[in-house]
């Protein structure tokens, strides 16, 4: 606590834009609520961190991918991608091209969710282009929408899935963690990574109307068959 507030005190000199004041009195008065019952109980929630009771299904899930209504599996491996392990699935719809579904699912409770997308870059060696935000789904979830050229051109969508939502920015999923922490729970994240085949000579804005299909049907199975148990 004695070093977060001599950090803390070394910003009182830094001018922040609003937005970026706000987010950072939220996360101190995080912090501060967080300690509050630890100074009186002399237990401090920092020691340790809640279970995710998810974990057994996160895994699984690592292990033999998503089933998605429309969408027929036709191969699906776990791979090592970077320093973590994916499922990689081939899915297949009547009159579409297969896509890929790369998922990393949370499988121990203090993995948090941190350059994923860079590193997959790194490992298909994309060149992006036309990078934009595509929100889809009653929750409003953000992702990261581009296109990608390796050998093949692809429309990317990324975003990392929690119960209730997602975003492809993972301070999103921080202070929202930080939150249920303070219920002695926890809220479990997949990363999502879908490579839509696309043309080289189209547009990106061709592929916004299936991409938010795709996302939508991803959602709704990681909410029903791995997020169901989170209050």
């Amino acid at each position: 606590m004695a070093n977060f507030i001599r950090d803390f005190q070394t910003l009182k000199g830094v001018k922040f834009p609003l937005n970026q004041r706000f987010i950072l009195f939220c996360l101190t008065l995080l912090v501060i609520l967080g300690a509050l019952p630890g100074y009186f109980s002399g237990h401090w929630p920092w020691q340790d961190l809640p279970p995710v009771t998810e974990i057994s299904r996160l895994v699984h899930l690592r292990q033999t991918g998503l089933s998605l209504k429309e969408w027929k599996t036709l191969e699906q491996k776990e791979v090592p991608l970077g320093d973590h392990r994916w499922s990689v699935q081939l899915l297949d719809r009547s009159g579409q091209d297969p896509l890929i579904l790369s998922l990393m699912p949370q499988t121990y409770y203090r993995e948090k969710p941190e350059i994923t997308w860079i590193t997959l870059q790194r490992i298909y060696q994309w060149q992006i282009a036309d990078q934009r935000t595509l929100i889809f789904g009653q929750s409003h979830v953000q992702a990261r929408f581009f296109q990608a050229w390796n050998h093949s051109t692809w429309a990317i969508l990324e975003w990392y899935a929690w119960p209730g939502g997602g975003s492809n920015a993972a301070f999103q999923w921080f202070w929202r963690d930080q939150l249920a922490q303070l219920r002695q729970q926890r809220l479990p994240w997949v990363a999502v990574s879908v490579q839509i085949p696309m043309d080289a000579f189209s547009d990106l804005k061709e592929q916004e109307s299936l991409a938010k299909s795709v996302a939508e049907s991803i959602q709704s199975a990681l909410e029903t068959q791995i997020f169901s148990s989170v209050p």
